[in-house]
């Protein structure tokens, strides 16, 4: 049912049509027919997906592919740094608190890194998946518009977050199963070694993007970025929309 449903309205979406369930369902065959292959290769048995309900598939998604996650490509490397975005109430709000206020006595980023790395390390497990990119951004409107942070909805001038920068050796480019088949994933065909995120501003590619095991990230560094006025990421305006559209009718065209 979910292929089928999902490709029913790919097939029908006119440059008239107006119903947004349509756009984000025709967004997800998109993303199967840029990883299709892929995800091929990974789920053996793509009838499976039948039993997902294409309109509120998250848990039936996570049922289905939790041992098919970290199967994109694998880069390994001496060294390398990317980054990674986190509300900070992740964490332990007291361990926050005391961190913020260590952050004002303390400038030297070893010791940064050293004081929070047991919260980091007892919040996040070491088998659970970090989503990076390899830009540091310190606009917190634009850094999570082009990370394509749709599931955050509404960050408020309280919001805090952690922009964290990472020493890897170990990484891996995501694929659609990894993001749970969201429509605001933007999966890259066979011939990219990274990832895409979909700008929620625009509609267009955003950032490079790959994932890791929590276990293979060491902690380099710690930004505290904040929000002066309200961002809705769930609000897609008709600009995101239009290019949409364009997006997959230029692909519908190309394909049929």
């Amino acid at each position: 049912m979910f292929l089928k449903k999902i490709e029913e309205s790919f097939l029908s979406l006119e440059s008239s049509t107006e119903d947004t369930v349509k756009y984000i369902l025709s967004l997800k065959h998109l993303n199967y027919l840029n990883s299709e292959d892929n995800i091929k290769g990974i789920i053996d048995n793509l009838e499976d997906l039948k039993s997902v309900d294409p309109e509120n598939d998250i848990q039936d998604i996570r049922n289905i592919t939790k041992e098919h996650t970290f199967k994109g490509k694998k880069h390994s490397t001496d060294r390398i740094k990317l980054y990674c975005l986190q509300r900070c109430t992740r964490f332990p709000i007291e361990d926050v608190t005391n961190f913020i206020d260590y952050m004002k006595f303390v400038s030297d980023i070893d010791m940064l890194c050293e004081y929070f790395k047991d919260t980091f390390e007892r919040t996040i497990k070491p088998e659970r998946m970090v989503w990076l990119t390899d830009e540091k951004l310190d606009d917190i409107e634009e850094l999570v518009m082009k990370l394509g942070l749709y599931h955050m909805e509404t960050i408020t001038e309280d919001d805090t977050f952690f922009l964290f920068e990472f020493e890897l050796n170990e990484y891996f480019k995501p694929t659609w199963i990894d993001s749970g088949f969201v429509f605001y994933f933007n999966a890259q065909t066979e011939k990219y070694d990274y990832g895409l995120t979909l700008n929620l501003e625009n509609g267009f590619d955003g950032l490079k993007e790959f994932i890791s095991y929590r276990k293979n990230v060491k902690l380099k560094n710690i930004l505290l970025l904040k929000s002066d006025k309200i961002i809705k990421t769930h609000e897609l305006s008709s600009t995101f929309w239009n290019n949409i559209k364009d997006k997959i009718l230029t692909t519908k065209r190309v394909s049929i």
